[in-house]
């Protein structure tokens, strides 16, 4: 599967800036770190940019198409001159987009889920009220399954409070990810064999926590890192003794 991931906003183009948090430094990360998770899960990932650039709008559309990519998620952070607003929120084309519609579902609802976020629209997935360059440019809507993301709402000091909170990047690029493969499932886009043998999948209740577990000796043994920052908790190494870590919240 080939994935076109679409850091928003980049270089003069600075997107929201509310809570100390400006909107194209979190929307890289997050991208940056989904890919990282996508390619390790033995997908191709195409990135409309992946420094602090700006690229047009319609122009990262069409790279999807240029690409020949499956599917293109768009990530971003929303602001409102509302501050009691909060949550995440997703967007399509047009109604006649029903993959896409499932693929932006599939997303928002594992942020709501993971985050306890309302949906800052009351709806999982919508058609924008804008005709959005990134969902139409090069009619990338009729040649790959494309939706805009919204993690959460930057004005809400809430929300901003689980931006800058330890683990928030990892575990919503995890979620992100995860709704990418749970669409490409439904969709009937071939995923690669490297993700049925990458490990045992640890869940807790319905969230996968990794895919890299691993049977040795009769124990099963388990990224620590990964399960612990998908888990909300920071993990620092010891300064004198590697052998110990401490998690914290």
């Amino acid at each position: 599967m080939k994935v076109c991931l679409d850091p928003g906003h980049g270089g003069n183009d600075s997107g929201a800036v509310a809570n100390h948090v400006v909107e194209k430094d979190i929307n890289l990360k997050v991208a940056l770190a989904v890919k990282s998770i996508l390619k390790e899960r033995g997908h191709e990932v195409v990135m409309t940019r992946d420094d602090d650039t700006n690229v047009q709008l319609t122009a990262r559309g069409r790279l999807s198409v240029k690409s020949k990519a499956d599917i293109f998620v768009s990530i971003h952070h929303d602001c409102s001159a509302n501050p009691a607003a909060r949550g995440c929120s997703g967007f399509y084309y047009s109604e006649s987009c029903s993959n896409a519609k499932d693929l932006t579902a599939q997303i928002t609802t594992r942020l709501h889920d993971a985050w306890k976020l309302p949906y800052a629209y009351g709806t999982p997935a919508r058609v924008h009220w804008v005709s959005l360059g990134v969902l139409r440019g090069g009619d990338n809507w009729k040649h790959t399954t494309a939706c805009l993301v919204e993690c959460a709402m930057l004005s809400s000091a809430t929300d901003a409070e689980i931006i800058c909170g330890a683990g928030y990047v990892t575990r919503t690029a995890q979620c992100i990810a995860d709704g990418i493969e749970a669409h490409a499932a439904k969709e009937g886009i071939t995923t690669s064999p490297q993700l049925a043998d990458a490990g045992i999948v640890i869940v807790m209740g319905d969230e996968v926590l990794t895919r890299r577990g691993q049977e040795q000796d009769d124990e099963t043994w388990i990224p620590l890192r990964e399960v612990a920052e998908r888990l909300g908790y920071k993990v620092t190494s010891h300064i004198s003794d590697q052998g110990k870590v401490y998690l914290s919240k």
